[in-house]
C-alpha cells in the first residue's frame, strides 16, 4: 500500500512458473481525490497479466494474457485529469511450435483481441496470425524472421476497419555485458470505407550495455504505425 506520495494505492503481483504453468502479473490501483468540483473522485487500475498453459510442453501453448494502460482521449489536450481514459486489451490464443531444424524453431501463432476502451468510441476486436522462423546462432544468439496478418473490427460504424500485414527481422543477444534486440521491417494497412492506406519502415531498438563500476547503459529507440 502507498500513501507516501500521490494518491493511496495498492500493489498486486502475482507470479507462478511449473512445468504446466506459467503465470506473470501485477497490477496497480489507486483511488484519486480533487479538492475542486471540477473533476469527479475516480478509481484507476493498470497493469499487465499473462497466464500461459503448457498443454504439450515444447508444442503447444495456450496463452492469456491482459495490458491496461492509461491514455489520452486528445493528444494536445492541457487538462490531464480530464484527458484520461483506461485501455484494455485481452488477448487469447495458442501457439504451436515444430523444430525443423536443430537449431531452428517455426511458431504458428493465432490471437483474438478485445480492445475496450473508457471513453473514446474505439472499441474493437481483432483476429491476428503471427508465423515466426526462429533460429539460434549460438548460446546467446537468436535470428528470427517474422510475417504477421491481422483484421481490426471496430465497434464504432464511423471508424474504418482495416488489415495489416508487416513483416519483420529481429536479431537479439543475451550476453552477460552486452545485450540487444533489434527489429527491422515493413508494414502495410488497408483500410475500408475508401480511406487511404497507410505503409512504411517500422523499427525496434533496445540495447543495454554493463559498462562496469555499476554502470548501464541503455538505449531505445522504435517507430510503428499504430492503428487506433
Amino acid at each position: 500500500t502507498r500513501w507516501l506520495r500521490g494518491p493511496p494505492g495498492v500493489d498486486v503481483t502475482l507470479s507462478e512458473a511449473s512445468t504446466q504453468v506459467t503465470l506473470d502479473a501485477g497490477y496497480h490501483y489507486e483511488r484519486r481525490f480533487h479538492e475542486e468540483d471540477l473533476f469527479d473522485d475516480e478509481n484507476a487500475v493498470t497493469g499487465n497479466a499473462q497466464l500461459v498453459w503448457h498443454a504439450l510442453p515444447q508444442r503447444l501453448d495456450l496463452t492469456v494474457r491482459n495490458t491496461r494502460t492509461e491514455s489520452t482521449q486528445r493528444s494536445l489536450s492541457p487538462n490531464p485529469e480530464g484527458n484520461r481514459q483506461t485501455v484494455s486489451n485481452t488477448d487469447v490464443g495458442p501457439t504451436l511450435r515444430f523444430r525443423p531444424q536443430r537449431n531452428a524453431e517455426l511458431q504458428l501463432e493465432y490471437l483474438y483481441t478485445d480492445v475496450d476502451v473508457d471513453e473514446t468510441p474505439t472499441d474493437s476486436q481483432r483476429h491476428t496470425g503471427n508465423l515466426r522462423y526462429v533460429v539460434n546462432l549460438s548460446a546467446v544468439r537468436a535470428l528470427t524472421f517474422g510475417a504477421s496478418y491481422r483484421d481490426v473490427d471496430f465497434d464504432n460504424p464511423l471508424a474504418p476497419d482495416l488489415q495489416t500485414t508487416t513483416g519483420t527481422l529481429t536479431l537479439e543477444s543475451r550476453g552477460s555485458s552486452l545485450r540487444y534486440h533489434l527489429t527491422g521491417g515493413y508494414s502495410l494497412t488497408e483500410r475500408e470505407q475508401g480511406r487511404d492506406d497507410v505503409d512504411g519502415a517500422i523499427f525496434d531498438l533496445a540495447l543495454s550495455w554493463d559498462a562496469g563500476a555499476e554502470t548501464v547503459l541503455e538505449l531505445t529507440a522504435g517507430r510503428q504505425i499504430t492503428d487506433q
